[in-house]
């Protein structure tokens, strides 16, 4: 009870600090989403695991399909604090002049496990290229690159069936059109997850991305759902 209490009180200092960073104010324009997703794990190793995701995006007050994704990744425990991973995603997603656009993006990441007890505190790095637009515009094969990082903490007591988690991440646009490097947008939301047995897991979340940097930011409210099976 004192842990739960102390991560709370973590947790509550964690969001409160970040309402207080320096970013230029909400956007004009704000939007309401709903994302649901659902993934299958398969332990190939006791390090070595294999993941295929698929999650709906519905933006516009939760009214439309923004974004459809089918994910395929490969994470692998290089040390007690060390996680390496490689992703693939295909994406369909809504495009105002053209109805469609399809999208392909794929990354490299490194996870860092800052604090590894009860209560896990990571840090995780991603570089991450994305190409949208896929034969429906002529610039469409040119890629965008990103840095993602994002630090983490859940609090996860041994045999625990509750997990709660916040956390933020940044995008470091590396390639944008002006030539310089600058966030381009930052997300911080928290979670709570129920591991109903040993194969079956749900998450509830909320989150908050907004735009930084740009005259015109857009902020977006997420709440959503996501189910996992564990095969193994």
């Amino acid at each position: 009870m004192i842990k739960q209490f102390k991560f709370i009180q973590l947790a509550v200092i964690f969001l409160t600090v970040l309402a207080f960073l320096p970013f230029e104010v909400l956007g004009q324009e704000e939007d309401f989403n709903i994302w649901t997703r659902y993934a299958v794990k398969y332990d190939l190793s006791s390090k070595t695991r294999i993941a295929v995701e698929e999650e709906f995006r519905f933006f516009d007050n939760a009214s439309k399909l923004e974004q459809n994704h089918t994910e395929l990744g490969l994470s692998h425990e290089l040390s007690s604090r060390w996680e390496g991973a490689v992703y693939y995603r295909f994406i369909y997603e809504t495009d105002i002049d053209r109805g469609y656009s399809l999208g392909h993006r794929s990354w490299l990441q490194l996870e860092y496990r800052l604090i590894d007890k009860d209560l896990k505190v990571s840090l995780r790095s991603r570089f991450q290229t994305t190409i949208t637009d896929f034969f429906t515009s002529e610039y469409g094969r040119i890629p965008e690159l990103y840095s993602r990082n994002k630090l983490a903490i859940s609090y996860k007591p041994k045999d625990a069936i509750w997990i709660p988690s916040a956390g933020i991440e940044y995008w470091y646009f590396l390639n944008p059109e002006s030539g310089n490097k600058f966030i381009d947008k930052y997300r911080a939301g928290f979670g709570l997850e129920y591991r109903q047995n040993k194969h079956f897991r749900w998450e509830a979340f909320y989150h908050l991305q907004q735009q930084i940097q740009t005259s015109d930011p857009k902020t977006i409210h997420v709440i959503g759902l996501s189910g996992t099976y564990m095969i193994n």
